[in-house]
């Protein structure tokens, strides 16, 4: 059964999500590789947080689908990430890299009843349901910074961006990207990405311009209309 993930929004899952405990090992030392699990990418390294990023950064990419194989989701050590569900909003399909949320994404779809459905058509419908569902959730978010991608002989917009939520008396930073397809005959696609910054701001930043460089152009749908949660 595919676990509920109890905070809906892509960011405000990220950003409210705990870091790992240190481990009382030497300084500096890196996982063994038996202590690497899906829970625990980071596995028994001095800073778990730190060694699970740069897998991310590092470790090879591959695939897992949604549960009904309609579409294929690029992942860096994709044997960790876990399918998940977010509650309160509409998606497709999501996925989470460790217990603790080190990185997570999520995959949306936008029907078009009429119109065109190309790149930039895509791109505006995004910005308008984006907008409504991040004020709800108070995240702040910094200078926005576009980018493109060649995707199956065409070009997509990427839109990265960092951020904020004040959750209490803390504040919560994240690296986020988004990009936005046109993916099917009826609907367009929106992936997004996010990774919290904990004590590693630096580290965020790479992983989650890797995923906008790398991840994005290998997306692959397997149908030609929209997808439909076969619940």
């Amino acid at each position: 059964m595919t676990p509920r993930v109890p905070l809906p929004l892509l960011l405000a899952v990220t950003v409210t999500a705990c870091g790992s405990t240190p481990q009382h090992v030497a300084p500096g030392a890196p996982p063994t590789p038996a202590s690497i699990t899906m829970e625990h990418p980071g596995g028994d390294a001095a800073d778990p947080d730190e060694a699970a990023l740069l897998r991310q950064v590092h470790e090879r990419w591959g695939f897992q689908e949604d549960k009904d194989a309609q579409l294929r989701i690029p992942l860096v050590d994709w044997q960790n990430y876990e399918r998940v569900r977010y509650w309160a909003i509409d998606h497709f399909v999501g996925f989470k890299y460790g217990s603790d949320f080190n990185a997570l994404n999520s995959v949306f779809i936008l029907d078009v009843k009429d119109g065109p459905i190309d790149s930039d058509s895509c791109f505006v419908r995004a910005e308008k349901w984006a907008h409504p569902q991040i004020k709800s959730f108070d995240i702040k978010l910094g200078e926005q910074r576009m980018s493109e991608a060649r995707w199956r002989g065409t070009t997509v917009r990427v839109m990265s961006v960092d951020g904020y939520l004040d959750w209490g008396l803390e504040r919560r930073k994240f690296s986020a990207a988004y990009a936005v397809y046109p993916a099917y005959e009826d609907a367009c696609l929106v992936f997004g990405f996010a990774v919290p910054w904990g004590e590693h701001e630096d580290l965020a930043k790479q992983v989650r311009d890797r995923w906008a460089k790398e991840g994005v152009p290998r997306l692959v749908p397997l149908t030609k209309t929209r997808p439909y949660r076969k619940d």
